[in-house]
């Protein structure tokens, strides 16, 4: 009886740890670098994906962006990414107290004041045309707007 007990002690021990289990491949290696030259008001960036997989290498780019804010206007005044780019957009303040605000994306900096910087980072997850505008007081009515593009 104890041997019997032992063995299907065993046998349950092997089927879970040892037997039946699913092999595993991988069926490519991958490595990518993708260096991108910048447009006006853009940072250079390098990103690199090195992945073993059986699907497709995923790659992300990183776009950054340095906007003045002066009094009623935004320079540049349009930028434009991929979808799923991750844009970071700095806002340098040259001049009065503004801000950066894209709605769609929910994202805002800070107010800020003249020589001051804030920065935002996100995830361009969806295609369109995007205004961003500064939110204090009429300044958006008084132009202080640009309009962010993603394409596909």
């Amino acid at each position: 009886m104890v041997i019997t007990i032992m063995i299907l002690v065993g046998i349950g021990i092997w089927l879970i740890f040892g037997g039946n289990k699913p092999s595993t491949t991988t069926s490519s290696t991958s490595s990518t670098t993708n260096i991108d030259i910048p447009r006006q008001g853009e940072t250079a960036t390098t990103s690199r994906s090195d992945s073993v997989s059986t699907s497709s290498p995923v790659s992300t780019t990183t776009r950054s962006f340095v906007i003045t804010a002066q009094n009623y206007s935004f320079s540049p005044s349009t930028i434009t990414v991929k979808k799923g780019d991750t844009v970071s957009i700095t806002l340098k303040n040259a001049g009065g107290t503004h801000d950066l605000t894209i709605d769609e994306f929910n994202k805002a900096t800070p107010r800020t004041n003249a020589g001051q910087q804030a920065t935002i980072t996100f995830i361009a997850d969806k295609e369109g045309s995007f205004e961003y505008y500064c939110s204090i007081g009429p300044h958006r009515a008084l132009g202080m707007k640009g309009i962010l593009t993603v394409i596909e």
